[in-house]
This record gives C-alpha cells, sequence and structure tokens, in this order.
C-alpha cells in the first residue's frame, strides 16, 4: 500500500474513517471530512484532544453529524484525550 492524503477519502463510499490526533496547523483534517461526507461515508472516528489535535474548522464541521458517543482514555497527565464516534449526516 502506499502512501496517501486526504483525498483518498473520496474513494471509500460506505465505509469508516478514522483520524487519530490529526495535526492542530493543517487543514488535513477538515479536508478528510469533507472529501468523506462527498464519498457518502457512515462513521467518522476520531481520537486526540480537541483543544491540542486538528483545526477550529474540522470542529465546527463535526457540528452538523451526529455524535454517537465520547469516551475518556487513558493519556498523559494535562492532556484531555477522547474517543469520539460520529454517525455522518447524509
Amino acid at each position: 500500500m502506499g502512501k496517501a492524503g486526504e483525498e483518498i477519502v473520496k474513494e471509500r463510499q460506505g465505509t469508516n474513517l478514522l483520524l487519530c490526533w490529526p495535526p492542530p496547523d493543517s487543514d488535513m483534517a477538515y479536508n478528510a471530512l469533507k472529501n468523506f461526507e462527498s464519498a457518502k461515508g457512515d462513521f467518522l472516528i476520531y481520537i486526540g484532544d480537541p483543544a491540542s489535535s486538528a483545526e477550529p474548522e474540522f470542529f465546527r464541521a463535526l457540528e452538523k453529524h451526529f455524535l454517537k458517543t465520547s469516551i475518556t482514555i487513558p493519556s498523559w497527565k494535562g492532556i484531555n484525550e477522547r474517543l469520539f464516534i460520529y454517525k455522518l449526516r447524509n
């Protein structure tokens, strides 16, 4: 399997997307979500601390989807790492 970016999501219709600690200084998470929405994806699983991963635009875009669950997971002191599962509203 080769290297890929957020554009590969467009080719994965009817699947799930896992984003684990997307970088806070990049629009990668937002672009991946937009591509996943276009591909009519089912569930998005995001792992990270909303205060220190992904960009604010990503979290604003997530607001239109249904949050199924949010679970606190073990992390370093001072990091509020969580696992979020969203059902996309297509």
